[in-house]
Parts: structure tokens; C-alpha cells; sequence
């Protein structure tokens, strides 16, 4: 390649080349295509598009947020469901007739933990089967670690809808809510709005929420095919367990005090 008196040889042209690795979504796809075409007729640079860094180009936007979407319900509904069961069971004197019975705020707790356990898993596993079976969302980890992280995260819910229910009195308070912690937690944890792309302050609140880096690796889990070994997967594991034992913790107090 000849410009004026200077000569580049082959490796200077190669070294020039400007290597995109592109998020690999359909909907990006023809973005990447349009910017490729326009780059190149205003400056000419050598321009490529090499590897996908996030799933595939043959991924569709539902692909894309699939997983976040998941651990958000599944997170938000356990809330929900366990601060309602709660309230209800506390007005139809339930703790009274088993304190009575000889059974302590643990056991209460641990009887109840072990019944959401099962509902939850339950769940999860539907969804997870109406979400890749019957709905075609594209996964590439390892399902029963998968399986595992939104079980785990709906479980985390669970408890801080037992800590929620522990101080509210009635169903419209604990829906309300339910619905305030749950939706704030899972609108600043990079569902609908990207993590980084978030004003520092909010980011920085949203990172230690229950549910941002369980989100964050569900979808290392389902987008990327990442295992437990990285970080944002381990690290996703460590938050939600963190943030169960912290809510169970705290109820179990709370609820001695009554």
C-alpha cells in the first residue's frame, strides 16, 4: 500500500487492522454490519469483526436477557410469597398454637424453609423448562448449576420475605412490600438498565443487593457457557448464600423478640 512517499509493508497493514469483537445478538448484528460499511467509506480503515465475546450472532434479544429475566421473577415472586404466607399464618394464630406445641422460632422457621425449598424448586424447574423448552431461549452452561443459582436466589427471596414478614401486620403492607424491595432490587441489577451504564451511586447500591450478582451470573452461566470457577459465577454463589444466612439470621431474631 502506497501513500505519497511512504510505503507500509504487510505487517504494518495488519497491525493497523481494527479487530471488533462484537456482543453476539441478532439485533446488534446489523448494527455492527452498518457501522462496518460506514466506517469504512468515510476513513478506509481495515476494519474486522472477528469472534463473538457474548453468545452468538445468531441470538435473538429474548436469548439475550433470558436469564436475568428468570432470576428476577423467581426472586421477586419468593419474596412475595413468603411475606404473604407469613402474615397470613400469624393472623390465623399459627405461631401461637405451635409455640404452644413446644416448638421454637427455629424449628417454625426450619419447618417452613424446608416446605418453601421444595415449592421453589419446583418452580424454578417449570420455568426453566417453559423458558428453553417450550419458548427455544438458547442456553450454552451447564444446566444444573444453572438450576442450582436461580433455586439458590429464589431461596435467598424466601428469607428476605420472612425477615419482611416479621415486621409487617397485614397482607396489603406485606404485598406493597414485596413488591417495593423486590422491584427496586431487580430494576439496578443490570436487568433492564446495564449495570454500567448506571450512575455511580446507584451502582454501587445495586452491587450489593441480592440479586445483581446472581443475575450477573446466571447469565456468565446461560450466555457465556461459564462454570463455577469464574468469577462472576462463584462470586453470584457467595452473594445469594451470603445474603440467605444474613436474612435468616435476622428473622430468627426478630421473630424471638415478638
Amino acid at each position: 500500500m502506497t501513500c505519497g512517499s511512504m510505503v507500509a509493508d504487510a505487517q504494518l497493514f495488519t497491525q493497523s487492522m481494527i479487530r471488533l469483537h462484537v456482543e453476539g445478538v441478532r439485533l446488534l448484528d446489523s448494527f455492527y454490519k452498518s457501522f462496518h460499511t460506514t466506517y469504512n467509506e468515510v476513513a478506509r480503515p481495515q476494519l474486522q469483526l472477528v469472534e463473538e465475546v457474548h453468545g452468538s450472532l445468531s441470538w435473538e434479544y429474548s436469548d439475550y436477557i433470558g436469564s436475568a429475566t428468570l432470576t428476577a421473577i423467581v426472586f421477586v415472586n419468593s419474596i412475595a410469597m413468603t411475606s404473604m404466607n407469613f402474615v397470613l399464618e400469624r393472623k390465623e394464630g399459627l405461631f401461637e398454637r405451635s409455640y404452644s406445641a413446644g416448638a421454637s422460632v427455629f424449628d417454625f422457621l426450619v419447618a417452613y424453609s424446608i416446605h418453601a425449598s421444595v415449592i421453589l424448586l419446583a418452580q424454578v424447574i417449570l420455568l426453566i423448562i417453559i423458558i428453553f423448552g417450550f419458548l427455544g431461549i438458547e442456553r450454552a452452561g451447564n444446566l444444573f448449576l444453572y438450576t442450582l443459582l436461580i433455586w439458590l436466589t429464589s431461596m435467598t427471596g424466601s428469607a428476605i420475605g420472612l425477615l419482611l414478614s416479621s415486621q409487617v401486620m397485614d397482607e396489603i403492607s406485606a404485598q406493597n412490600s414485596a413488591q417495593m424491595i423486590g422491584g427496586t432490587a431487580a430494576f439496578v441489577s443490570g436487568n433492564i438498565w446495564p449495570i454500567y451504564g448506571q450512575p455511580i451511586v446507584v451502582r454501587t447500591i445495586g452491587m450489593v443487593l441480592p440479586v445483581t450478582q446472581p443475575t450477573t451470573a446466571a447469565s456468565a452461566i446461560g450466555s457465556k457457557g461459564l462454570g463455577l470457577a469464574d468469577e462472576p459465577v462463584y462470586v453470584g454463589f457467595i452473594t445469594a448464600l451470603a445474603w440467605l444466612l444474613l436474612a435468616y439470621t435476622l428473622s430468627i431474631a426478630l421473630f424471638r423478640t415478638e
